[in-house]
């Protein structure tokens, strides 16, 4: 009878240790100057939970905690990492993922008075990273109801600001990358899967926007600005689509509408001052439905503009 109770002990502690183990919960916080604040919390948490939060400076905020928002909070989760790491002065972290399963976000700021927001609505296998160096940037990412996506935002320099706003999507995810001052970059993604956007910038005063809706299986939105006051946008709607638009120089304006399935488009502007405009709609129909439209402009002060209904369809601008 001993030898059964010592072994029922046994294998009561063995199945409490292995429950232990396995619940992996972890909370690392560092803070060193004065002023910081933060607030973590872990809620019904399951296997492989963590956050670590690491502040350096004065005055750095991981969320609001007196309003208990952000500073990491991971709610009703699975599997899910969230990091803070901010060094310099009066930086704002803050990351919420909510019934998320697995998870992830990662947000690293060095400067000053620099922006990170990262929220997961319902979402799996979600990542989001954050990384600025420099001052008074801003980046923010919320993500609702979507499957999984990367998230990858980096910026150098100061008052640049990132907007990414994905609802409902999955697979694949945008890139983002603004080196210089006052760069603006807006993604809008609704219902888009299989939906890959990129934009890089670099100089000053360029605004890039991104708009998906009901889009599937598109083969790459990227949008390249090099110079200064260049603006460039993509609106896009349907399956198979792909637009490029490259930019250097100052003052560019280049606009892309797809309204259609099997769309392609390719922007080019070198100079200063040129305007292009492609939009493609109607219903893609035949053998080959690829609508396809290039427009190149090297010099100062062109401007090109095609308007494509239907389907194979074919242009080609080219102006020096």
């Amino acid at each position: 009878m001993q030898t059964k109770k010592i072994a029922i002990a046994a294998a009561l502690s063995f199945a409490f240790a292995a429950q232990c183990a396995l619940a992996q919960v972890s909370i690392t916080t560092s803070q060193t100057g004065t002023g910081n604040r933060l607030f973590a919390e872990q809620l019904a948490v399951s296997p492989s939970a963590t956050i670590v939060i690491t502040q350096v400076g004065n005055n750095n905020d991981a969320g609001q905690p007196v309003m208990r928002v952000g500073g990491v909070y991971q709610a009703n989760s699975s599997d899910v990492y969230g990091e803070i790491s901010q060094k310099g002065n009066a930086n704002i972290g803050i990351v919420g993922q909510d019934g998320v399963w697995r998870g992830g976000t990662q947000i690293s700021q060095q400067g000053n008075r620099n922006y990170a927001n990262g929220l997961q609505d319902q979402t799996g296998a979600a990542d989001i990273l954050i990384k600025q160096i420099g001052s008074d940037n801003t980046a923010d990412v919320q993500q609702r109801n979507v499957g999984p996506f990367l998230v990858d935002a980096k910026q150098t320099g100061s008052d640049n600001q990132i907007l990414i706003t994905q609802r409902q999507s999955g697979y694949a995810g945008p890139k983002v990358e603004q080196i210089g001052a006052s760069n603006i970059t807006t993604i809008d993604q609704e219902n888009a899967f299989y939906s890959g956007v990129g934009v890089k910038q670099t100089g000053s005063f360029n605004v890039a926007s991104v708009k998906q809706r009901d889009t599937l299986f598109t083969d790459g939105s990227m949008i390249e600005q090099n110079g200064s006051s260049n603006k460039a946008s993509n609106d896009e709607g349907g399956e198979r689509n792909a637009s490029h638009i490259h930019q250097n120089g100052d003052g560019n304006d280049a606009s892309v509408t797809q309204r259609q399935s099997s769309a392609e488009s390719t922007i080019t502007q070198n100079g200063i001052a040129n305007r292009a405009t492609v939009n493609q709609t109607g219903e893609a129909t035949g053998v080959n439905p690829r609508n396809y439209s290039a427009i190149l402009q090297a010099g100062d002060g062109f401007s090109a503009t095609v308007t494509q209904v239907g389907s194979n369809n074919h242009s080609l601008i080219v102006q020096h």
